[in-house]
C-alpha cells in the first residue's frame, strides 16, 4: 500500500502487511536500495534511475517507483525537490506476537545509528497493555547497545486507565486518572468496593469522552519536594469525546487555565495544538492514549494509526465484522467511534432504535446482529422498572451489558447461533439450549453484581444493596439450577468446582 502525503509535505510512505494482516514494515519512498533508510547513499541510485533512457534496464536494487516521492505515477527530475526533502528519515519494523498484539517498534535498518529509537510493549492475560519501554540507541560507551530510558507501567480498571507508573523509579507515580461517566453514560459509575477494587464496566463507549482529570507528576518523583511542579488539569471534549481542551482549573485567570488545545482531521490526526501541556498530553482523539514515537493510539485490543485513518491489525473476528477488516468505525470517524477495537461502530444508536427494542420485547437484554455483520450487546429500557433507587437501577443495567457482551465475545461460536452477516434486517441471536455460552455470560453478569454491590456507592443508598442482592441472588439460583462450573476459591484450590 502506498500512502500519499500533501502537496508540499512529507512523501509517500509504503506499507507492508504480513499473511496476518499486521503491519510490518513502513518506509518511505526514496529508499532507493532497500536498507531501510532514505539517506544520501539512496543518491547515486536515484540520480541514475532518472537518467536511465529506460528505466527497465537499469539493474538497481528496489523497484523504479520508489523514486516516485510526488506520487505523480512518472519517475522524472519533478521529485528531486521532495527527495531531498525526505533524507535522513527512516522507515520502521513493526512485531507482533502470536496472538497478534504488537510488541515493538523499531529502525528498519539492521545496523541501529546514534539516536535511534525503538518502543516495547507487554500486556496482561486480558490483553491490556501494562508496560511500555522505549529504548535508544548508544554509542557514547562501547560496546555500542540499546539502552532503556523509559519504562512506564500501567494500572488499569477494566479497560479505564488509573495510573501510570515510572519502572525506573520504583514504580512512583507519574499520572493518576480520574473517570465519570463516558458518552454512553455509564462508565466509571462505579466507584471502589470494599476490597478496593473498582466495579468492572465495559459498556457502550469503553471511557471514550469519560476522562475527567489528570494529576500529572511532571516527571519529578525523586528528590526535594518533588510536588513543588505538580500539575492536575480537567479535560473537555466534543460531541465525539475527543480530546479538544484541556484545562487548568486553579489558574489565576481564564486566559491561563487553558493548557492544551487539539483540532483534528476527521480520522484523529492532529492538524493543529497549542499550550504548555498539549505536546505532554498522550490523551487526545477518542479519548486514547497516544505514543509519541509511533503515533499510534491504542484502543485496548487493536492500534489506530490516524495518519492511515485505519487499523494497523486485522478485525479480531475477520470478516465476520465487515469486509474490511482494517477500516476504522465503518470508514465514518466524524459520525461513528470505536470502544476498543472491537465493537461494531454506534451500537449505542442501533441499541436504543425501535426495531431493536421490539427485538428484545420479550428479554431484558440480547445481542442486536446487524446487516453489516456488527453484533452489538443492548438492553430493552423498558424491562427495568424503577426500584426506587437509581444506584441500584444503574448497577442493574450495567450488569445486564456485561451478560450481553459476554455473548459478543464468545465469537467462535457466531457462525452457528447467529451468522448475522447474511441477514438484510436487524436480527436477535438465539442460543439454541443452554450450553457453557449461558454460563460464562451468568458467571459476568454475577460477578459484576457482586462488585459493585459493595461498592461505596452502594453502600450509601439504603435500599440499593437488598436491590442488587436480589439480583445476585437469581444469577446465583440460575447456575446451579443448570450445572454451571466455577472457579473454587484460589486460596482453597485451583480445580474447578460447581455450584
Amino acid at each position: 500500500m502506498t500512502l500519499q502525503g500533501p502537496a508540499g509535505g512529507h512523501a509517500a510512505q509504503r506499507l507492508l502487511y504480513d499473511a496476518d494482516g499486521n503491519l510490518t514494515t513502513e518506509f518511505a519512498a526514496g529508499d532507493m536500495n532497500c536498507d531501510g533508510d532514505v539517506t544520501f547513499a539512496d543518491t547515486n541510485i536515484f540520480v541514475a534511475k532518472i537518467g536511465c533512457p529506460n528505466i527497465t534496464d537499469c539493474n538497481v536494487p528496489c523497484t523504479w517507483t520508489h523514486g516516485d516521492i510526488n506520487g505523480d505515477g512518472v519517475l522524472s527530475w519533478d521529485d528531486i525537490d521532495p527527495y531531498i526533502a525526505q533524507l535522513g528519515t527512516a522507515g520502521r519494523k513493526f512485531e507482533w506476537d502470536a496472538e497478534n498484539r504488537l510488541i515493538r517498534v523499531g529502525p528498519l535498518h539492521a545496523t541501529p545509528a546514534a539516536g535511534d529509537v525503538k518502543v516495547e510493549y507487554a500486556y496482561d492475560y486480558l490483553g491490556r497493555r501494562i508496560e511500555r519501554r522505549k529504548y535508544t540507541w548508544q554509542t557514547a560507551n562501547p560496546p555500542a547497545s540499546w539502552t532503556l530510558a523509559e519504562s512506564t507501567r500501567y494500572v488499569w480498571s477494566d479497560w479505564l486507565l488509573l495510573m501510570e507508573l515510572d519502572g525506573l523509579q520504583g514504580n512512583a507515580v507519574l499520572r493518576k486518572y480520574t473517570w465519570g461517566l463516558d458518552l454512553a453514560g455509564l462508565n466509571g459509575a462505579g466507584a471502589s468496593s470494599g476490597a478496593g477494587i473498582l466495579p468492572a464496566g465495559l459498556t457502550g463507549a469503553g471511557g471514550i469522552g469519560g476522562l475527567l482529570a489528570v494529576y500529572d507528576t511532571n516527571g519529578t518523583t525523586t528528590g526535594q519536594n518533588p510536588e513543588a511542579d505538580d500539575m492536575s488539569y480537567a479535560y473537555l471534549y466534543n460531541a465525539n469525546g475527543d480530546v479538544g481542551q484541556v484545562i487548568d482549573p486553579n489558574a489565576a485567570s481564564a486566559a491561563a487555565s487553558l493548557v492544551a488545545r487539539y483540532e483534528y482531521d476527521p480520522y484523529g490526526g492532529v492538524t493543529a495544538l497549542s499550550g504548555s501541556y498539549a505536546a505532554r498530553n498522550a490523551i487526545r482523539f477518542s479519548t486514547k492514549p497516544f505514543d509519541p514515537v509511533t503515533g499510534l493510539g491504542y484502543w485496548g485490543y487493536r492500534w489506530y494509526s490516524p495518519k492511515l485513518g485505519r487499523w494497523v491489525s486485522r478485525d479480531p473476528i475477520e470478516e465476520e465484522g465487515g469486509t474490511n477488516i482494517l477500516a476504522y468505525s465503518g470508514n465514518c470517524a466524524v459520525g461513528n467511534v470505536d470502544a476498543l477495537g472491537l465493537q461494531c461502530s454506534d451500537c449505542w444508536t442501533t441499541c436504543q432504535s425501535e426495531e431493536a427494542q421490539a427485538l428484545l420485547a420479550t428479554a431484558r437484554g440480547g445481542v442486536i446482529c446487524r446487516p453489516d455483520g456488527c453484533r452489538c450487546a443492548c438492553y430493552r429500557g423498558s424491562a427495568f422498572p424503577s426500584s426506587g433507587s437509581q444506584v441500584a437501577d444503574r448497577i442493574i443495567r450495567s450488569c445486564v451489558l456485561e451478560h450481553e457482551e459476554a455473548h459478543v465475545e464468545q465469537e467462535s461460536d457466531w457462525a452457528t447461533y447467529c451468522p448475522c452477516s447474511d441477514r438484510l434486517t436487524l436480527q436477535q441471536h438465539r442460543w439454541w439450549g443452554w450450553g457453557h455460552q449461558e454460563c460464562q455470560a451468568y458467571m459476568r453478569e454475577y460477578t459484576c453484581l457482586l462488585l459493585q454491590r459493595d461498592g461505596e456507592d452502594c453502600r450509601r443508598d439504603p435500599l440499593c444493596r437488598d436491590v442488587v442482592q436480589a439480583e445476585v441472588d437469581d444469577a446465583l439460583e440460575w447456575m446451579r439450577s443448570h450445572v454451571c462450573p466455577r472457579d473454587a476459591d484460589e486460596e482453597e484450590s485451583p480445580v474447578i468446582g460447581f455450584w
